[in-house]
């Protein structure tokens, strides 16, 4: 949880919380580590920046407040020896939700997406 003050040129929420929920196991009689877990973001309404593309920059916002959005993922890993492989369901409440998320003002947050990585190391 993060406490921050009213600053009219560097505006940031009143407060910031964010959160984790992680569960890791190993299976299959230790080849398989399994690892699962969910992360939430909430801050308080507050007056925020918006991008101004004409001069490439961002700039104080004081028409529109970026609203209240629990913004929730939920990701995924597993490792076998030397093969890894990941999965992230970004802003996984966006279906359920009828209002759009912003970080930025007038610059929506992208609705729900889904990421997927591998990686492997070739031993000889």
């Amino acid at each position: 949880m993060q406490k921050s003050s009213k600053n009219p040129v560097f505006r940031v929420p009143d407060w910031y919380s964010q959160h984790s929920l992680d569960f890791n196991s190993i299976l299959f009689k230790s080849v398989l580590d399994f690892k699962a877990g969910f992360d939430l973001r909430l801050n308080d309404p507050y007056q925020g920046y918006t991008y101004l593309p004409l001069i490439g920059q961002f700039g104080v916002e004081d028409q529109l407040e970026i609203p209240l959005y629990p913004a929730l993922d939920f990701r995924t890993s597993f490792r076998v020896r030397y093969f890894r492989a990941f999965a992230i369901f970004h802003n996984v409440l966006s279906p359920l939700r009828t209002d759009v998320y912003f970080q930025t003002s007038r610059y929506p947050y992208p609705d729900f997406y889904f990421r997927l990585g591998i990686s492997w190391v070739f031993i000889n």
